[in-house]
């Protein structure tokens, strides 16, 4: 189903064929390919789609086809109380980051960080080769940091929450995101000039969002001006707190978009380069 921006057939093509060759059957959202405007048809229209999705007993997942802008407005309309009863699999990211959050904060449910199926392009694709491994093993996970810098080293543990920076900035405050506290703090964006990522941290700092944070996991921020000054945003907002902070870990709007789990424990250790979930995300 789509969410947020308005998608076309052949932009979902790859995806929906490459999911059907690892054996699913995928069942579109009636209106998926409807437009509105920068919206992927009016939100009437959307919240059904996934309200249709989290009542069917024989839908096992929902994968959100695109990003873009539409999401925060469907949150009222989500029906809670029957994900709560049957919670089932839903993947996104970008500006799905908002419904994860809420899922979690009212169901108290893991929901899932990671590509969509415009992202796909063939099941030999490594970013849901690793996705379909961590929906379907009772393996715990794990996100390899070998390429990512260590801006401040250490060793932490919390729960993962995060996503798309934007989007945090926009919804803490509000019900539907869970309070920031003990948590690995995950963050990425794309196509956002320097100082708008500049506001949104402060933003955070101001609001005394990072005094509960064990650590922060920064992605890829594409576009978004030069990793100095990234830097120096990142550990000028952490600076009184002595806490882990990486940036480059391989998540976000680039090539490399490996999933993680929304709402599960898990230890980060500098040393190993690596993050671990306690348990399996599906357990």
């Amino acid at each position: 189903m789509a969410p947020a921006g308005p998608v076309d057939p052949s932009e979902l093509s790859l995806g929906i064929e490459a999911l059907k060759s690892l054996g699913y059957e995928v069942v579109l959202g009636r209106h998926v390919y409807e437009k509105k405007a920068y919206l992927a048809g009016a939100d009437s229209h959307r919240i059904k789609d996934l309200n249709d999705a989290i009542r069917d007993p024989d839908v096992e997942a929902v994968f959100c086809a695109r990003g873009g802008y539409g999401t925060m407005r469907l949150l009222p309309g989500v029906e809670y109380e029957a994900f709560s009863r049957a919670p089932k699999i839903i993947v996104g990211f970008s500006d799905v980051t908002a419904l994860l959050h809420a899922l979690y904060q009212e169901c108290g449910v893991t929901t899932f960080h990671g590509p969509m199926v415009r992202n796909f392009r063939s099941r030999e694709d490594r970013n849901l080769a690793a996705l379909m491994k961590m929906i379907t093993t009772n393996e715990p996970w794990q996100m390899r940091l070998d390429e990512a810098k260590i801006l401040r080293p250490g060793s932490a543990e919390g729960i993962i929450m995060g996503g798309n920076l934007s989007m945090i900035a926009s919804l803490i405050g509000s019900s539907y995101f869970p309070q920031v506290k003990d948590c690995l703090l995950f963050l990425e964006d794309t196509d956002e000039p320097l100082y708008r990522i500049d506001r949104m941290l402060t933003s955070l700092r101001l609001r005394g969002v990072f005094e509960g944070v064990s650590a922060v996991v920064a992605g890829e921020f594409r576009s978004c001006g030069k990793e100095e000054g990234l830097y120096e945003l990142l550990m000028g907002v952490t600076e009184a707190l002595n806490i882990p902070v990486i940036l480059g870990a391989p998540f976000g709007h680039g090539n490399q978009n490996f999933p993680f789990p929304i709402g599960v424990q898990a230890v980060l250790d500098t040393q190993e380069l690596a993050i671990r979930s306690i348990d399996s995300p599906v357990s």
